[in-house]
């Protein structure tokens, strides 16, 4: 544009500003666990969290691939 305007850019850092990061490599959200077993969303979820609560993971507000608000989760690094 003429006028220096860079719609994708503002678009991007609004973004960026409004709302958590995107799901990372070294995560997984429920969705994809149960898209790779075949079990339901619902029975991933929940062993995830037990997981989560046993402490070999940890969650976090994500943003998933069609920009709504989800949990990933991630495998607890060892110290070390």
């Amino acid at each position: 544009m003429t006028d220096g305007y860079d719609r994708a850019a503002l678009l991007a850092e609004l973004v960026a500003a409004m709302g958590p990061e995107p799901v990372a490599d070294d995560e997984v959200t429920a969705e994809m666990v149960a898209a790779a077993t075949g079990l339901a969303r619902v029975t991933c979820s929940a062993y995830l969290n037990r997981q989560v609560i046993a402490g070999t993971m940890t969650a976090r507000d994500a943003r998933g691939e069609n920009g709504r608000r989800v949990k990933a989760y991630r495998k607890v690094q060892p110290d070390g």
